[in-house]
């Protein structure tokens, strides 16, 4: 379980990494620069076609797995229910963008592609804003204990407040969420990596 919950942390790094990089690079070139772009149906049908949100879309179903094994390595209740909630949520909005990516090919005019789109989008972003809560629960339990043994450190705690409060601030305003998980991620990767070593080193130290 221990390595396991390194690689599924790992995940989550690598995979909001790419979507902050998505975010904060690709999508201004692709005509998102506000908020209003992601509401307009004939831009997302477009960014549907691009390389970069074909692979976000699989992103997004990969974290279901890696929340899984985060949350069940818990004993908080919190952190079990909240982990396999986000993990549903980002599955769902996942499935929404590989049907959006699969629509051109299923409808016979792009109209009715664009049209399509325009129904998926409110509802797709209604279940990422409750994912995006759901998962910074998730983080924010994360934080209250050390991985390396007794209270967590302020920095830590400190971080699980911060993504606490963006993926609740995401429910109000467009913010960089992404970014804050990514850093919540890598950081909760090195710290299980660091805690495993540690582990190994004083089984082995014992024989």
């Amino acid at each position: 379980m221990k390595v396991s919950r390194v690689v599924a942390a790992g995940v989550l790094a690598v995979g909001f990494g790419w979507v902050s990089f998505v975010m904060l690079l690709v999508e201004p070139g692709m005509g998102f620069t506000e908020p209003a772009d992601f509401f307009d149906a004939e831009k997302v049908t477009a960014g549907y076609t691009s390389f970069v949100w074909s692979v976000s879309s699989v992103v997004y179903m990969l974290f279901l797995p890696a929340l899984w094994v985060i949350s069940r390595s818990s004993d908080d209740l919190h952190v079990r229910w909240s982990g396999m909630a986000s993990g549903l949520l980002f599955m769902a909005v996942g499935a929404i963008d590989r049907v959006g990516v699969q629509l051109p090919g299923l409808l016979s005019t792009d109209d009715a592609v664009v049209s399509a789109v325009a129904a998926t989008l409110p509802v797709r972003f209604a279940l990422l804003k409750s994912a995006v809560v759901m998962l910074g629960v998730l983080a924010w339990g994360t934080t209250r204990v050390s991985l390396a043994g007794g209270a967590g450190s302020w920095m830590w705690r400190g971080l699980g407040w911060l993504v606490l409060l963006s993926s609740i601030g995401f429910l109000f305003v467009f913010i960089p969420v992404p970014v804050v998980f990514f850093v919540w991620g890598a950081t909760l990767s090195l710290m299980s990596l660091r805690r495993s070593i540690m582990s190994c080193a004083t089984a082995t130290a014992g024989e």
